[in-house]
């Protein structure tokens, strides 16, 4: 089995080799950004488990209440930002031409001022009582966080690796101060979700100015007319306005059970439920890195050399994630030991887990296809298909069983449906025949055999089980899919 890894390792370095972009740049991109993604999951780990910590559970779900409807913020871009990842990704600011980058600064600058105002107003004159504070901070980050995701993103697009990782990093702290910062109050007797709220706000705008002045040149200076820059502009909301869209279906959908879960049932199993997915994002957090890089790196390669990219990269992502599920009775002790009022979350998660993998591979893979290949409006089509299927699914579940755990299964279909719709239609138009997604539902079928059926006879023989058969189905893959090309 050593050989045949070594075998393909070899061979995936071969190829990487034969383009333009090169193997050491990838390499050194990844690791340039995967470093960030460390510190990120420090961050995560601490704010995931330091918060519910510290926080009454009342106060946790209210903040957690706040994270989600944070999520649907990205709408008040129109798609702006989607637009300059698509069309620009790959080239530097310089051959993009700085004044019409700065523009498109400008522009979402403006856009955002008078969204943000007008979500203020709607908010002072709807909302009353507990949750107006948090629609008033809401209505306000809509200007910070788009603004700063746009930044961001211009980093990504443009290889300013470093840049990117820097402002990420500094994110990341911020955030470990903000639980010690409230950490203190707790001793002081004045700790709230409402205090956290703004010390992660706060985070936010001062990550926002950080970026800002790294990327002071495509903000101030000389700008094109607004009519000399209109025939991109309009191209790139045209390219953008599909994959916000998907972008939002997507979240609807990542979303969904949750929404279900704080409408139908009390706060704290609110906050349990919100746990469970806390700690699943860590995992997702580590991951992330591999996307950031992979979009420009194959927006460069010829259309006839993606297929073996695209196989070889779910081959390798899932088992990757797949074997991190070993690792879930360790979670389950610490969990138990630090946090004992949300044990039962441990059940949930043991539901919910494999939605990693189908997130993982439709995050960092599928759809950086559907925009290197320009499908982005079938993408678009595909999730507002699965968003009317997970709905229908969230009901039933509820309305049969009235349990989270029967919401959470409905999650996990949702989930893989579109993942094998989505996978289908990429293998079509690339002309591919992987034999990854078979891989993903055989060993997501294992892991319920072993995590519920086995483990309830004895919790060591379930993980043995399910170690033994995805190292097998793990080496199978691999030789199948990457050493015999």
């Amino acid at each position: 089995m050593g050989s045949r890894l070594k075998l393909s390792v070899r061979y995936i370095m071969n190829n990487m080799k034969e383009t333009n972009y090169g193997m050491k740049k990838v390499v050194k991109d990844f690791l340039i950004v995967f470093s960030n993604n460390i510190i990120s999951l420090i961050s995560g780990l601490i704010v995931s488990l330091g918060l519910p910590k510290i926080l009454s559970m009342e106060d946790y779900s209210d903040y957690k209440i706040f994270m989600l409807y944070l999520s649907y913020i990205g709408l008040f871009h129109f798609g702006l930002i989607d637009g300059v990842v698509v069309k620009f990704a790959g080239k530097s600011e310089i051959d993009i031409g700085l004044r019409i980058y700065r523009s498109i600064t400008r522009l979402l600058v403006k856009m955002e001022l008078i969204i943000a105002v007008l979500i203020l107003a709607i908010v002072l004159v709807v909302i009353r009582g507990e949750y107006e504070f948090l629609g008033i901070v809401v209505a306000f980050d809509i200007i910070v966080h788009n603004l700063l995701s746009y930044y961001r993103s211009t980093m990504q697009i443009t290889m300013r690796y470093k840049a990117y990782t820097i402002t990420g990093v500094y994110g990341n702290i911020f955030r470990l101060f903000g639980i010690l910062l409230l950490l203190i109050m707790k001793k002081l007797n004045c700790a709230s979700c409402n205090i956290y709220i703004m010390i992660y706000m706060f985070g936010e705008i001062s990550q926002l100015i950080f970026c800002l002045l790294l990327s002071k040149r495509i903000t101030f200076g000389k700008k094109l007319d607004i009519r000399e820059a209109k025939a991109v502009i309009m191209e790139i909301f045209k390219t953008g306005t599909p994959l916000l869209v998907a972008g939002i279906i997507s979240t609807l959908i990542l979303n969904l059970d949750r929404q279900f879960v704080s409408i139908l049932f009390r706060k704290k199993d609110y906050a349990v439920y919100s746990f469970s997915y806390s700690i699943m994002n860590i995992i997702l957090t580590l991951i992330s890195a591999m996307s950031i890089v992979l979009y420009p790196a194959i927006k460069v390669k010829e259309k006839k050399e993606l297929g073996k990219y695209y196989e070889n990269f779910i081959c390798i992502l899932s088992c990757f994630v797949f074997s991190c599920f070993v690792f879930i009775p360790i979670l389950n002790k610490f969990i138990e030991w630090f946090l004992p009022d949300y044990k039962y979350s441990l059940e949930i998660l043991r539901v919910i887990f494999p939605v990693v993998v189908s997130l993982s591979i439709m995050q960092i893979i599928v759809i950086n296809f559907y925009k290197t290949i320009e499908i982005t409006r079938t993408y678009l089509m595909i999730s507002i298909t699965v968003l009317g299927i997970s709905f229908m699914l969230n009901y039933i579940g509820y309305f049969i069983f009235k349990s989270m755990e029967a919401i959470a299964v409905s999650t996990v279909i949702s989930c893989y449906i579109w993942f094998f719709i989505s996978d289908r239609i990429i293998k079509n138009r690339i002309n591919i025949n992987s034999y990854g997604v078979y891989y993903c539902l055989v060993i997501t079928i294992i892991y319920y055999i072993s995590y519920f059926l086995i483990w309830n006879i004895n919790w060591l023989l379930g993980i043995c089980s399910y170690a033994i058969f995805v190292g097998i189905m793990s080496y199978l893959i691999i030789k199948k899919q990457i050493v015999k090309r």
